[in-house]
Formats: structure tokens, C-alpha cells, sequence
């Protein structure tokens, strides 16, 4: 141990000999303006006084009164704190008129009260928590909260709950029934004043009517739900609910058709499909790739016409000024059959090659879904890397009948047909028959 001149000069510095840095009148203090605050020395266990704030002095911050005050409910005159500066000739003798002053202060102020040791350390506990969600409820409108909030150190929340871990103690009585699992009397009773309070139960269950609602709203406002990935939720008041806002709403969608949300859940997903959700992106891609090539050879077809119909009129002009002949009638272009092949089978299909710098544009007759649509890009990668239609007879051929660049030089696109074809060979005239 320390020798006598070192203990002498650590007392001239004021070296605190006792075990805890706070003494009696800092934690009486403490209690007292506690008490008034709240009207009960009913002290959480982990409440810690804050820094100086007007109400408290600077000798109690940082003071963990709710332990203290267990540790005095549990010792009474035993406790170093009331037993402390050589009162007691020992730590069991409770006679002393001092230690006795001071227990009958802790007894006015409730500490010792009968009717608080009446109730349970589990009931204590479950009242904190029932006044904390009140006061979430209060603040925020509902008691969805989440699961890392705790009670702010601020008014206007109450003394005795700041500091509570409201977040995590829902979501222990969510998953594992805390407060729950007594007499069926008193379970009921407490479920019936979560029910009152709007308690969710099953968050799982709140987010997908969240997802659902917002689905919902994006095919009101975009007539589809091929929410782009990068889709968050805006936070417009007159659009979207306050609770949906900020929800990546095109994350939830890609997790949704990896299985998310609807593994086991065939209500989900029929809620879904009736909505006109689109189970496979890829099916979707193609139809949409292959509605804007189809609208490509229209229009780049009807401009080919159109520049042909110039060159004769012109070609008749000449003739007519030549030979004083009639000039020959020519159907205008917008006369023409939209669809070319039937009509003017006559005429092969024009070359379905499309620039690859060509990009969608945001305007009829093409679909609002596709603006922005780099259509050149897919067409290369299409004739590049097979995107699309490897081991596909079905769409390889579709491509055919459109007339559909395959590229110079390599065998008419053939690569593709070779990779389809040899692990389709005794499908493929069931292929036929259906496209028939």
C-alpha cells in the first residue's frame, strides 16, 4: 500500500479517497431536483445527469443516478454514501444519528416508499416503457419508431425516460414478446394498450403495404412499374405519403424479383401480378427493344420513301418540262400503309441497322418508357455479344423476319444461330408451330 507521506500528499492535492468521485450532497441534489422534475425519485438505471443546463449544477454532471439510486434502495444505511467521512465506526452500524438523518431524507423523498418495492423489477420497467411510447406518440403522431432511436437528453421529453432505448425495447417486444409473456390476464391488458396506442406489430407487414402504396403511385403517375433502379421517392407532399418519402423504391422493386419480400408469399405475389408487376426484367428489356426497333424501321423506312418520292417528283418535272408529257401521280408518303411488308410486300424490308449513337428520343411515337433508350447500344451488343437471344430460336428468328444487321462478315449473324440451334434441335419445330 502507500506509505503515510504519499497518502498526505495526495490529501493536500484533494485526492477523493472515497469510491465513488460524487459525494452525499451531490447525490442528494440530484435526487431532490430529480423529484421535482418528475414528481418520483423513480430513477431509470442507466439515467445519467447531464452536463449544467440551469437545472443542474456542475458537481452532479455526469452523476449515473439511476444506478446510484439502486444501489441505495438495495443497501440503505450500508451504502458507502451514507455511511461516508467516518460517521459510522462500521459500514453495518446503522445507529448513527447522521446515517439516520439521511435515510429519513431518502424516505421523504419516496426512495424507500412501500408501494414502489410492490411492484416488480419487470412492471417498473414495463411502465418506463409504456410512458416513453406515449411520449414518442406524442411527438411524432404514431409509435413506428425506429430502431436505433433513444430518448434525446432535451425537453421536452421527460426526465425519467431520457436516455431509454425506445427503439430497441419495440422491436425486443416485436421479435421476442418482452413484456408479454406473464399471466394471460396481464398480457392481455397490455396488448390492448399497445393496440390503443397504434403498436405495429409486424413491421414486416407495414413495409410491404408501404411498398405496395408506393407501386401503386408510380404506375398512376407513369402508366408502368419498370421503376428505374436508381428511383427514390421524392418528397412531394401533393404525390407521395410523408412515410414513403426517400424509399428506394427501385431497390425494393429488384429485390422484390430476386424474392424478397414474396419467398413463401404467394398472396404477395398475386397482389403483385394483378398490380401488372413485371416478374422478369429480361422478358420486359426485350419487348421493349424490340417495339422501339420496329418503330426505328417504320419511321427510317417512311423517311426513305418520302426522300424516294421527292426524287421522282422531280425526275417528272424534268420530264414534263422535257416532253410536255403529264406528270406521273405519286402517292404521298404519309399515304403510305404503316405496315410495310403486307401491303408493300413488293419491297424487302429496309435493313434493320441502327447508328449506334442513336438514342431515343423523348417524344411520340415513341413509348415514354423507352426515352432515353440508347437503342444503338442494344442493337450492337445484340449483334456483338448475342445480348438477348443466345440459346432463344424464338427471337433469333424474330430478328430475322425484321431483317434485322447481323454484321458484315460474320455469316449473317449464323454465331447465334449455331449456339441456339444445336441445343435446340428438337425444339425448334415446336417453336414453329407455335409462333404459327
Amino acid at each position: 500500500g502507500l506509505d503515510s507521506q504519499k497518502k498526505r500528499e495526495l490529501d493536500n492535492i484533494g485526492f477523493d479517497w472515497s469510491l465513488s468521485a460524487y459525494t452525499w450532497d451531490d447525490v442528494y441534489t440530484a435526487l431532490r431536483i430529480y423529484n421535482n422534475a418528475t414528481g418520483d425519485v423513480n430513477v431509470l438505471e442507466n439515467f445519467v445527469v447531464p452536463l449544467p443546463d440551469g437545472r443542474w449544477p456542475l458537481a452532479c454532471s455526469g452523476l449515473k443516478l439511476g444506478k446510484e439510486v439502486l444501489r441505495l434502495r438495495r443497501l440503505k444505511a450500508k451504502h458507502p454514501l451514507i455511511s461516508e467521512d467516518g460517521l459510522l465506526m462500521g459500514a453495518g452500524d446503522s445507529g448513527h444519528p447522521e446515517a439516520l438523518h439521511r435515510c429519513q431524507l431518502l424516505s421523504d423523498l419516496g426512495l424507500f416508499d412501500a408501494g414502489f418495492f410492490k411492484k416488480t423489477r419487470e412492471e417498473q420497467k414495463w411502465e418506463l416503457f409504456l410512458l416513453a411510447l406515449n411520449w414518442y406518440l406524442d411527438q411524432s403522431g404514431d409509435v413506428d419508431v425506429p430502431s436505433f432511436f433513444v430518448i434525446p437528453n432535451e425537453d421536452p421529453w421527460p426526465l425519467e425516460i431520457r436516455g431509454f432505448p425506445l427503439g430497441s425495447r419495440v422491436s425486443t417486444v416485436r421479435s421476442m414478446g418482452v413484456f408479454l409473456h406473464r399471466d394471460l390476464v396481464t398480457n392481455e391488458q397490455r396488448i390492448q394498450e399497445l393496440d390503443n396506442m397504434g403498436f405495429i406489430w409486424e413491421t414486416a407487414e407495414r413495409r410491404w403495404e408501404m411498398i405496395i402504396e408506393a407501386l401503386e403511385i408510380f404506375k398512376e403517375r407513369h402508366g408502368h412499374l419498370l421503376v428505374p433502379q436508381d428511383f427514390v421517392v421524392p418528397p412531394l407532399p401533393d404525390v407521395w405519403p410523408e412515410e414513403i418519402w426517400g424509399m428506394k423504391l427501385g431497390h425494393r422493386v429488384n429485390s422484390i424479383r430476386s424474392g424478397v419480400h414474396v419467398q413463401g408469399r404467394p398472396d404477395r405475389e398475386r397482389q403483385l401480378t394483378e398490380l401488372g408487376f413485371e416478374w422478369d426484367i429480361r422478358d420486359v428489356h426485350w419487348s421493349l427493344v424490340v417495339q422501339c426497333l420496329e418503330i426505328w424501321q417504320r419511321e427510317h423506312a417512311a423517311g426513305k420513301r418520302k426522300k424516294r418520292e421527292e426524287r421522282k417528283k422531280k425526275k417528272n418535272k424534268k420530264s414534263k418540262k422535257e416532253e410536255g408529257g403529264e406528270e406521273e401521280t405519286v402517292t404521298p408518303a404519309t399515304a403510305m400503309p404503316a405496315n410495310i411488308g403486307e401491303e408493300d410486300s413488293d419491297e424487302q424490308l429496309p435493313l434493320l441497322k441502327v447508328p449506334r449513337s442513336f438514342v431515343v428520343p423523348s417524344k411520340p411515337p415513341w413509348p415514354e418508357r423507352a426515352w432515353g433508350l440508347p437503342l444503338g447500344e442494344r442493337s450492337a451488343k445484340i449483334r456483338n455479344r448475342g445480348d438477348f437471344i443466345i440459346g432463344d430460336s424464338q427471337r433469333v428468328h424474330q430478328l430475322q423476319e425484321m431483317n434485322f444487321f447481323w454484321g458484315r462478315g460474320r455469316d449473317g449473324g449464323q454465331r447465334w444461330l449455331m449456339t441456339e440451334d444445336n441445343d435446340n434441335n428438337d425444339s425448334e419445330g415446336e417453336g414453329e408451330n407455335r409462333n404459327d
